[in-house]
């Protein structure tokens, strides 16, 4: 069973989910919280597999939350929020291509977590 009970399909949405310029997003709702939470595994194990995605992340902080990065993926840049708390996971690029093969590369390993 995956930690991840839900993952989106690729959506149009905000940045910011309800303000921010408009894109494509990838959210993931966990059922594991605070330091269980598995959005940083995902993203690490992701960034090991393609090392071309040039995971940026904070430091690791136990019980972290509203975390914001960045990495690479097709060329565009993808932000980056977490929050472990609520165990949400929020994937945004502004360009649809880009989100939808970065959709293809990581659900899979997400369903594996």
């Amino acid at each position: 069973m995956t930690a991840y009970y839900n993952i989106s399909e690729v959506e149009a949405l905000p940045q910011f989910r309800n303000s921010g310029p408009p894109g494509w997003c990838i959210t993931f709702d966990a059922t594991l919280l605070d330091d269980q939470a598995p959005h940083r595994q995902l993203l690490e194990s992701f960034a090991a597999s393609y090392p071309e995605a040039r995971l940026n992340l904070p430091d690791y902080h136990r019980y972290e939350d509203c975390i914001e990065g960045s990495m690479q993926w097709a060329g565009k840049e993808i932000w980056i929020w977490y929050e472990t708390i609520l165990s949400y996971l929020a994937l945004w690029c502004s360009d649809r291509e880009a989100a939808d093969s970065l959709h293809k590369a990581i659900v899979p390993m997400a369903a594996a977590i």
